[in-house]
């Protein structure tokens, strides 16, 4: 097992919405299993696993906060339930210990498929990572992240669904150094954070 450090540089907006400076540090991880070679009766396999702190707004870090706390009471309830209906299905006193553990842990197994179900649907997965690349589930996140970290992304033009384009942006742009968001030029403050731009020099627009 080998370990890789990979600096990168992340926007200072909301990962979640993307509409909201992030005031808080949210823990995002993401893991592949491949498969790297068969012999006869047996194969290898390499984990690849990325984790690193984004930011998220105050109304994002609740609802993530709040659908932690969910998945690991529905865990928590699935064992509970699975040890006692167990004994009670099969009924036999003799094997009384042996069912609630057996009960016990078909339960947690339930109850973190479930959970995982739960939290896809709930917009909890911010990321998705192919052991090659890292793709924020916000189109407008993914974007502002390509736009600072060309050598570990794909160019995002024909990739993301919203993209900058001449007549949203125009041809020059004046990005915003306090959180990197791409900004008209003609714009006073930034859309994102508010920062006055005014000052601020225009560069050329990398989507146009």
């Amino acid at each position: 097992m080998s370990t890789t450090t990979t600096s990168i540089s992340l926007p200072k907006i909301c990962c979640r919405c993307a509409q909201k400076k992030g005031n808080h540090s949210w823990t995002i991880t993401s893991s592949q299993l491949r498969v790297t070679g068969y012999y006869v009766v047996a194969y290898t396999t390499r984990t690849t696993t990325v984790s690193f702190d984004v930011s998220v707004c105050d109304s994002c870090y609740q609802e993530l906060s709040n659908i932690d706390d969910k998945s690991t009471l529905l865990i928590v309830a699935s064992i509970l339930l699975g040890s006692i209906i167990m004994p009670i299905w099969i009924g036999d006193s003799n094997l009384g210990l042996l069912l609630i553990i057996s009960g016990g842990c078909g339960g947690w197994f339930i109850g973190y498929i479930t959970s995982l179900i739960y939290k896809k649907n709930s917009g909890y997965n911010l990321i998705s990572f192919d052991s090659k690349q890292i793709i924020f589930t916000n189109n407008e996140y993914q974007r502002q992240f390509a736009i600072y970290n060309p050598k570990i992304t794909e160019p995002p033009r024909n990739k993301y669904a919203k993209q900058s384009t001449e007549s949203e942006y125009g041809i020059d742009v004046i990005i915003c150094p306090n959180c990197k968001t791409v900004n008209s030029s003609v714009v006073i403050n930034c859309r994102i954070c508010q920062k006055d731009l005014s000052k601020e020099s225009k560069t050329s627009n990398p989507y146009v």
